[in-house]
């Protein structure tokens, strides 16, 4: 997950802030005012006092990648669908959000579904303060759950039985509350980058990989393939190819449809990044994925019901099954960054340059943030520092701070790490090549070869570097 370091070392940031062992108070302050985006960090800041960090982050990990099929299958309970249709989702577990480490986006949408679960099943007022109180979850977790369950509730209110979605929409108040602050808080966020834009051609030939898009290797592309397969097979006799097959539909079986489309058309036209976002457009990819099991209705199901349980369980194993194999590769080429981890000194001023990202087995840049690791373990400061460089962290850089401005993109590219300029204040420099040949410093060259495993270089710095002059 790319960014999993830099998670890790803001919950270890959150939980040491005060403690000098780690050295985080002089570089960070809390920043609890300029965001929603708060819950999965509180999550795992409270289990850091029951297990160890690292642990607590993985809980809320494995708590955000359940959510999602946990949401379906509450889904369909409430709609009285074949519950075996779940086994659809599982593919869609480890999608790109997940190998991006959006942990956030990932819990947003699980709580959103089981919000959606509580919307559309049978009604009552203690099903309404249900509905109140996950919107209210949902917002404190990430502004794309907020997204699903409004994209649903006006696809819901286009395609028929208003009168019953408008009786409950009054539950949806905080949801729409909060989707107001988020917006707020983007329009005063200082911002990041601009606004970007792929080519429609791009979008379509990256549009597998834009939903799942963890490996290198092709096996996520026949995962793909098959799961729209097995969909357009139980589908395929009620798919409302005329206007008559549209109506016979049941009214959430045309939002399904309705959110699909939607989803996708977002895809294809929104920018890919913001000022106050990024990686927006392929989201919409994934959201429209992961709303598939919901466009097979129970008539289909059952008349391919022959083979209507085997198809599913066999494309939830082999999803499970290839992304476990994968997982258990990166973790032995992963490892020979343990070296280099122990070699780091405590409370390190470091700067990572990062020249090779990926490695052998994955697409997603993994080795991105890998320093954020030794800083959520040993304290001091990160030169790619997310509570430095996003507005939506809960944490901030602090104002008055010695800590030379970080170049824009650093992580992408490392050659903007200027030595004379910032070589004074960081002490530690790691490097990741994609060959064995050793970085080379510039004509300023204060740093030494520290350890090296692989395709990692520590340096230390020599001596004592004075600030330099403006």
């Amino acid at each position: 997950m790319t960014d999993l370091p830099q998670h890790e070392a803001i919950v270890s940031i959150m939980r040491h802030m005060h403690d000098p062992a780690f050295g985080f108070e002089r570089y960070y302050d809390w920043a609890l005012d300029r965001t929603l985006y708060v819950l999965p960090y509180l999550l795992a800041l409270c289990l850091s006092y029951i297990v160890p960090i690292r642990l607590a982050v993985h809980i809320t990990i494995f708590l955000a990648t359940v959510s999602y099929p946990l949401g379906v299958l509450m889904t369909l309970r409430a709609l009285k669908r074949p519950q075996v249709l779940t086994l659809l989702a599982l593919p869609l577990l480890y999608n790109r959000s997940f190998f991006w480490g959006f942990i956030h986006f990932n819990l947003g949408i699980g709580i959103a579904f089981v919000a959606l679960s509580q919307l559309v099943g049978p009604w009552s007022r203690r099903k309404g303060w249900i509905v109140a109180g996950l919107c209210l979850l949902t917002a404190v977790t990430h502004v794309y759950g907020l997204v699903l369950l409004f994209s649903y509730a006006a696809a819901w209110l286009l395609v028929g039985d208003r009168r019953a979605l408008i009786s409950r929409a009054i539950w949806m108040v905080p949801a729409a509350v909060a989707f107001g602050a988020w917006g707020l808080y983007a329009a005063n966020a200082p911002g990041y980058g601009t606004v970007e834009w792929a080519p429609f051609d791009v979008r379509l030939k990256e549009l597998g990989n834009s939903i799942l898009g963890g490996y290198v290797d092709h096996s996520e592309d026949v995962l793909l393939w098959g799961l729209l397969l097995v969909v357009s097979l139980l589908a395929f006799r009620s798919f409302p190819v005329t206007w008559g097959r549209w109506k016979k539909l049941g009214v959430h079986n045309r939002v399904a449809y309705v959110l699909v489309a939607t989803h996708l058309i977002a895809y294809f036209v929104l920018p890919i990044a913001t000022p106050t976002a990024k990686f927006i457009h392929f989201r919409h990819a994934v959201i429209a994925a992961m709303v598939l099991p919901f466009i097979i209705s129970g008539t289909a199901f059952n008349r391919n019901s022959n083979v209507a349980r085997i198809l599913p369980a066999f494309v939830a194993v082999f999803a499970l099954v290839n992304t476990w194999w994968h997982l258990f590769r990166f973790e032995g080429e992963a490892r020979q960054f343990d070296v280099i981890l122990a070699a780091i000194p405590e409370r390190a001023k470091l700067a990572q340059l990062t020249y090779e990202s990926k490695g052998m087995i994955m697409r997603s840049h993994a080795y991105l943030h890998f320093g954020a690791y030794a800083q959520a373990q040993k304290g001091g400061v990160f030169a790619v520092s997310f509570p430095m460089l996003f507005w939506n962290i809960p944490l901030k850089g602090r104002a008055n701070s010695d800590m030379p401005e970080t170049p824009k993109n650093l992580e992408w590219s490392p050659g903007r790490f200027s030595e004379s300029r910032m070589g004074y204040f960081y002490d530690t420099v790691l490097v990741r090549l994609n060959s064995r040949r050793a970085y080379k410093s510039g004509m300023y060259n204060p740093y030494h070869l520290v350890a090296a495993a692989g395709s990692w270089q520590l340096y230390g710095r020599n001596q004592l570097q004075s600030r330099p002059g403006p």
